[in-house]
């Protein structure tokens, strides 16, 4: 069974009906829209994506096997020696991690964002996050895309103080989402 259709078993374990509403974070934006694409192409209704600093991927990023190790190796080295990130981690999570992100970029690297989806993408921007083609791409794939300033770089996106100011953007949006209309 391939990812997406693990994950939409799991979902529907959870959650018979829809409508849907997924978030993910950098990478993880890449497969909320992957889901939300393959949701929908099996009679599923998701009403919408909520991506952190996502960019789309329009063509491979890393060319080889090694250049997915180097930078899965890069990734876990970076978080794991980061004060903020570093009390999360033992040496045993650590190799946990390295090989999950390593199969996560595989998945990553080779998943190509083309086609439109019904729901409606809510992107927050990281500060200096420049807006370059495979970002500004998500507007392409989704009649009702909206953009929204987040707070934070984008690795401090989910921390504090950055973690409470981006957690009312998303209240914010999901409130508008539940909010009935008379």
């Amino acid at each position: 069974m391939d990812r997406l259709a693990k994950y939409m078993e799991l979902i529907i374990g959870i959650q018979k009906k829809g409508p849907y509403i997924f978030m993910g974070y950098s990478a993880g934006g890449t497969l909320a829209f992957e889901l939300a694409k393959y949701m929908e192409q099996s009679g599923y209704v998701v009403s919408d994506i909520i991506m952190l600093d996502a960019q789309a991927r329009m063509k491979k990023w890393l060319e080889t096997e090694q250049d997915i190790i180097n930078e899965a190796q890069f990734t876990v080295d970076f978080f794991t020696s980061q004060k903020v990130y570093k009390k999360y981690f033992d040496d045993v999570l650590k190799e946990e991690l390295l090989e999950n992100v390593k199969n996560y970029l595989t998945y990553w690297n080779n998943s190509f964002s083309t086609e439109m989806v019904d729901a409606t993408i809510h992107q927050l921007k990281a500060i200096k996050t420049a807006e370059t083609e495979n970002f500004k791409h998500w507007e392409e794939h989704d009649k009702d895309y909206c953009l929204y300033e987040g707070s934070g770089t984008h690795y401090e996106m989910l921390i504090e103080p950055h973690l409470k100011k981006n957690a009312e953007l998303l209240n914010n949006i999901l409130a508008n989402k539940f909010t009935i209309k008379v």
